[in-house]
């Protein structure tokens, strides 16, 4: 089964106590940060989960393909 975010703000809205529009403002800003640091090739990492990295790879069409 997947985790929505609809699930993802309500759960979080519970364990913390805040409301849910503060909770889904927590979450959205926490990705936020997530994601421009990853643009930035600096690695997330999350204790008890792992690290994300964002890998680039150069595309290979018959352009980029050596001749």
């Amino acid at each position: 089964m997947n985790l929505t975010s609809k699930q993802l703000v309500r759960d979080v809205a519970r364990e913390t106590g805040l409301p849910k529009h503060t909770a889904k403002m927590v979450i959205v800003s926490m990705l936020d940060i997530m994601r421009d640091n990853l643009v930035n090739g600096t690695p997330v990492i999350l204790p008890g989960i792992g690290t994300i990295q964002h890998h680039y790879r150069k595309g290979r069409t018959a352009k980029t393909l050596p001749d």
